[in-house]
C-alpha cells in the first residue's frame, strides 16, 4: 500500500514499513522429511539474463536477452546424531551416481555394485527430481510468502569436519547444493 506524498503527485511512499527477517523461514524438500526441521540456512538464488553488447561509435548498447540463469541453491542444516538427515541426501546423489554408471556399464558391474538401481523405467527418473518450498513467515509465524523450486536434484554434499580439539557442544552443520528447474515466487 503507498500514499501519496504531498509535494509530489507522482511520488509514492511506503505505508508499511516491516521488513523481511533472515531467521522467518521454514524449508522443505518434498522426498527429504528429515531435513525440514533441521534446516539452519536457505537461500533464494540469483536469477540473471544474459546480454549482448550492440557496438556503435558513440556508445556501447547493452541488449538484453531471453534466456534466465538461476544460481545454486544452498541449504545448511544440522546433522542428526545418527546421521539419517545426512544419509539421505548422500543416498539421493549415490542414486543419481548409480543410475548414470548404468548407463555405461554393462548389467553384470552394476549388479555387482548392489545398490544402485538399473535405470530406464519412469519411475526411478522421476525419483531424481524433487520439489522444494521455502516458506516465509511474518513475526507471528503466519507464512507470507513461498519460493517454490522445481525439479530440485542435489550436486553436492559439503564434508563434515570433525575435530576432537572443538569443545564446543554445537552440533554439526552440513551444506548441500542443488540445481533445480527454476523458482517462483508466490505472495499469499
Amino acid at each position: 500500500m503507498y500514499i501519496q506524498n504531498n509535494t509530489d503527485n507522482t511520488e509514492k511512499i511506503p505505508t508499511t514499513l516491516n521488513y523481511l527477517r533472515p531467521a522467518s523461514f521454514r524449508f522443505q524438500i518434498t522426498a527429504l522429511p528429515r531435513i525440514t526441521f533441521t534446516c539452519q540456512k536457505a537461500n533464494i538464488p540469483t536469477v540473471t539474463i544474459g546480454t549482448a553488447t550492440q557496438v556503435t561509435p558513440v556508445l556501447d548498447i547493452p541488449v538484453f536477452g531471453d534466456k534466465l540463469e538461476f544460481g545454486d541453491l544452498q541449504i545448511t542444516f544440522m546433522v542428526a546424531e545418527d546421521m539419517s538427515n545426512y544419509k539421505e541426501i548422500y543416498n539421493w546423489i549415490i542414486k543419481i551416481a548409480g543410475s548414470q554408471i548404468s548407463k555405461y556399464a554393462d548389467e553384470e558391474f552394476v549388479r555387482n555394485l548392489g545398490r544402485f538401481p538399473v535405470t530406464g523405467s519412469t519411475a526411478e527418473t522421476q525419483a531424481t527430481y524433487s520439489d522444494a518450498t521455502m516458506h516465509i513467515v511474518d513475526g507471528s509465524n503466519n507464512i507470507i510468502s513461498k519460493i517454490n523450486y522445481l525439479d530440485v536434484v542435489p550436486v553436492s554434499l559439503q564434508a563434515l569436519d570433525f575435530d576432537i580439539t572443538n569443545t564446543s557442544q554445537e552440533p554439526l552443520l552440513a551444506t548441500a547444493i542443488f540445481k533445480y528447474r527454476m523458482y517462483e515466487l508466490e505472495t499469499l
